[in-house]
Parts: C-alpha cells; sequence; structure tokens
C-alpha cells in the first residue's frame, strides 16, 4: 500500500472539512445525560444547543438534585488545541485519528465494519481527583453508518462500569454529562467510538459536583 503523500493529505483534509461544513447546515443538538454508577443514561433531542440550566435538571432526572451551579468553579477543561495542563497536571491521548488541526478539533473517520482494534479511542487523564461526586462533560459532533445507532460508550480506568450514548444517523452536536465517584486519587477518563461514520470531538472538562446538592429528583 502506497503512503498519501502530503498533497493527498491536504486534499483529504479539506474535503472533510467541506463535508462537515454542509453537515453542520442542517445538524440538531442532543444533550445525554449519564450515572456511571448505574449506567442510566438518558437522551433528549433539542432544536438549539442545551443551557447550563436545562443541563442541570436533565442530570436531576438520575438521583441528587442539581442546580445549573454545577458548571461554576474550577474544573479541568482539555481541547484539541490545549491537550495539556501542566498543574494539576492533565492530558489528552486520542488513538486510530483521522484528522488533527489547529481548529480545536479532533476527527475520526471510522471503517462500516471495523475490524478488532480498529475503534477510535480518547483517554483523559486527570492527576487529582475531586474529593466527591463528580461531573465529566464532553462536547463531540457526529453521525452514525446507516442501519444501526452508533456508540460513545465513556468510562472509568481499572472501572468496568460505563455508559453507552447513542449517535444516530443524522448529523448532530452532541453534549454528554455523565456523573461518577471517583474514589481514586487519578482519574482516567475513556471514550471509546463504536460503528461511527463520523466524529469531531471539541472539549471535555472533569469538576466536582457542588456540595449544595441534594437527594431527589427534579
Amino acid at each position: 500500500m502506497t503512503t498519501p503523500g502530503p498533497a493527498e493529505v491536504r486534499a483529504a483534509l479539506r474535503e472533510t472539512r467541506r463535508r462537515l461544513a454542509e453537515l453542520q447546515e442542517t445538524q440538531g443538538w442532543v444533550h445525554h445525560v449519564g450515572d456511571l454508577d448505574s449506567g442510566e443514561v438518558l437522551t433528549t433531542p433539542l432544536d438549539r444547543p442545551p443551557t447550563p440550566m436545562s443541563r442541570a435538571e436533565r442530570l436531576s432526572m438520575l438521583g441528587p438534585r442539581w442546580d445549573s451551579t454545577i458548571f461554576d468553579g474550577p474544573s479541568y477543561r482539555l481541547t484539541p488545541r490545549v491537550p495539556y495542563q501542566a498543574s494539576p497536571e492533565a492530558f489528552l491521548i486520542a488513538e486510530l485519528v483521522s484528522f488533527t488541526t489547529f481548529d480545536d478539533r479532533i476527527t475520526w473517520q471510522l471503517p462500516q465494519n471495523p475490524g478488532p482494534g480498529q475503534s477510535g479511542v480518547l483517554r483523559a487523564h486527570f492527576a487529582v481527583s475531586p474529593d466527591r461526586r463528580s461531573l465529566v462533560s464532553i462536547s463531540l459532533a457526529g453521525l452514525s453508518w446507516p442501519g444501526a445507532p452508533g456508540e460513545v460508550s465513556v468510562s472509568v480506568a481499572n472501572n468496568t462500569a460505563l455508559v453507552r450514548v447513542p449517535i444516530g444517523e443524522e448529523f448532530a452536536s452532541h453534549t454528554i454529562d455523565v456523573t461518577f465517584d471517583p474514589n481514586v486519587p487519578e482519574t482516567d477518563i475513556l471514550m471509546i467510538l463504536q460503528r461511527i461514520r463520523l466524529v469531531d470531538f471539541h472539549a471535555i472538562a472533569f469538576r466536582a459536583a457542588p456540595l449544595v446538592a441534594h437527594a431527589g429528583g427534579a
């Protein structure tokens, strides 16, 4: 197999960016909330981006009641443009990436019938875990191959628990909010792509949930 040269790589990147720009003209928005401890996921299609208030309301459907202050205060935030933070240390590692550029996105284009080891993977390492229930938020956009829903699974290393987030055939922007108890000094969050045709990853944030949360549904 001939390795593509720089010109071919640039042409493929331009074509991918053109296709993404076309898809964004008609995109929708989807908000997913999950509880890593129970594996429960709630998915809500939207006609506009989710607000902090509506995100907190949906998170409250899974257990403790939150308000929009869950998105305030200090947090880790990693992006393709800023994949490393020195203190406290945090970094991203992406596998089987199709493209990564300086416009703050990592792009995966995956085969329709992937073989072993052909799933896209993102690992986010955080050297200092919060000392209480926490929230990880992931921002991405994408679509699945026809015939079966795609899936983004979110899990924590050395823990069998995970949440499975569906990705449909229509291109959409997805906000994923997952709560869990770290229970370890360091946290490694894994995002694995299954049956995904195209995904643009934009950001991951990790923060402690506020102490004002209390029991009871929304």
